[in-house]
């Protein structure tokens, strides 16, 4: 995933931090963070417009910066689920009747969810 200094943002190693400048003027060290190390502390570091903090070429350091991982919408559902909760998602199911077919939309249970964030699940009441 692509550094994106425009949200929220930690150490590699978890640290809570914030950018503060992304455009220091300096050849290589651009941004500007404010990181976390213990409660009520910060500290300024400098990394490159990519958020990272290099000693030397190539090596990944537990200070580099990363966007914090958004939370998947159903990560609640999931969660449950894999506690053993029974899921049912939304679903259309074509309805026949002797004056016709419709399809109505109803809640059913997915043993095996895919968890497609535009899918529309609950927790079997």
């Amino acid at each position: 995933m692509k550094f994106d200094p425009t949200k929220p943002v930690q150490t590699r190693g978890g640290l809570p931090a914030r950018i503060v400048c992304t455009d220091r003027k300096h050849p290589v060290y651009t941004l500007v963070a404010l990181i976390t190390s213990r409660p009520g502390v910060e500290e300024a570091l400098f990394y490159t417009a990519d958020g990272q903090y290099i000693r030397e070429e190539g090596y990944r350091d537990s200070i580099d910066l990363i966007n914090i991982p958004e939370r998947h919408v159903h990560a609640d559902l999931i969660i449950a689920w894999a506690n053993g909760a029974t899921i049912q998602k939304w679903v259309d199911v074509l309805h026949e009747t002797r004056l016709g077919a419709g399809v109505i939309s109803m809640w059913k249970d997915d043993p095996n969810p895919s968890w497609l964030p535009a899918d529309r699940y609950q927790i079997k009441p």
